[in-house]
């Protein structure tokens, strides 16, 4: 608990300290992942898409994807984030594609216990740059975005029964007609 809190508390001094850049205004940049909550079964693959909003008039350039809470029962795997370099005033939004793009995508454990819930903060480290060339570095930009991802429950017995009867009724009433 005190190793969860002092994490915490040095993201928070990061985030007060990217903050304090060269600029003379505020830094506006904001950053979700899309959806924040997604759910899969024990083996499956889920992702997040994002959407990354440049409100500087400034270049923005992500460099770095991480989340703040060790997973359990699963791996996350961040080969899929782009990059982006951003124009000033604009907003990037990148839905997930299990084929490969996105934000980031996570694999759930065979193994996993069911009401397994991984939850915590994607982290996007950026810089900003004057100009697209990319060549006068204007400082550290670190923002992050709420994340949970949850194992999908067994479907029960009972579940599974009347899902059977109704494909056979189904199948029955195609006979028939």
């Amino acid at each position: 608990m005190m190793m969860r809190t002092a994490i915490i508390a040095l993201f928070v001094v990061c985030l007060l300290l990217g903050g304090s850049s060269a600029l003379a205004s505020p830094v506006q940049v904001s950053f979700s992942a899309l959806p924040s909550s997604v759910s899969g079964g024990a083996g499956s693959t889920v992702g997040w898409g994002y959407s990354i909003s440049n409100d500087t008039s400034n270049w923005l350039l992500a460099q770095f994807i991480n989340f703040s809470t060790p997973a359990q029962s699963g791996s996350f795997d961040f080969t899929i984030f782009n990059y982006p370099f951003i124009a000033p005033h604009t907003t990037v939004t990148l839905s997930y594609n299990p084929a490969g793009s996105g934000l980031a995508q996570f694999t759930w454990s065979s193994s996993a216990a069911p009401g397994t819930v991984n939850a915590g903060s994607f982290l996007l480290e950026a810089r900003l740059f004057s100009d697209m060339s990319g060549t006068i570095d204007l400082g550290p930009v670190n923002v992050s975005a709420p994340y949970s991802v949850s194992l999908s429950p067994v479907p029960e017995l009972p579940s599974l029964v009347l899902v059977g009867f109704g494909l056979a009724c189904l199948l029955l009433v195609r006979k028939l007609a």
